[in-house]
């Protein structure tokens, strides 16, 4: 799993927190959930992602109390979008799969129980849209 780039990413933005400590939670977040994906392929083969892009799901704004504050505001139009390559390889080093793709689900925001269902985990919808990726490209 590598991650390209990230600091040029087009929103991997922290809004409380360290900017370094927020995208080293959300790269590992994210890998974790890559690994358990993979977990599922053949345990000779091999899945080698590149991330060279992300646009985490909302966006960060200054909202008004005694000061301004900086929070992730989640809405239908600002949906979570990963630019990736990949590498499918089987045990003898031969790629079944290879592509490089923006992944990005523009519905995803719409249910009322994936908004409910995101305040407990802070990375659900990037990881419902990479459930769905990997379902597309390498179920059986």
């Amino acid at each position: 799993m590598t991650w390209q780039d990230v600091e040029n990413y087009r929103d991997i933005r922290a809004a409380q927190e360290l900017q370094e400590r927020f995208q080293n939670n959300v790269t590992s977040g994210l890998t974790a959930h890559f690994q358990e994906l993979a977990a599922a392929l053949p345990a000779d083969h091999v899945l080698r992602i590149t991330v060279t892009d992300l646009d985490l799901a909302g966006r960060v704004e200054p909202i008004f109390t005694d000061s301004f504050i900086p929070v992730r505001v989640m809405n239908r139009i600002d949906y979570p979008m990963i630019t990736l390559s990949f590498e499918y390889l089987d045990a003898s080093g031969t790629v079944l799969k290879s592509g490089a793709e923006t992944v990005k689900d523009m519905g995803l925001l719409e249910t009322r129980k994936a908004m409910m269902a995101s305040g407990r985990d802070d990375l659900y919808h990037e990881k419902r849209l990479l459930d769905k990726w990997f379902q597309a490209n390498f179920s059986s």
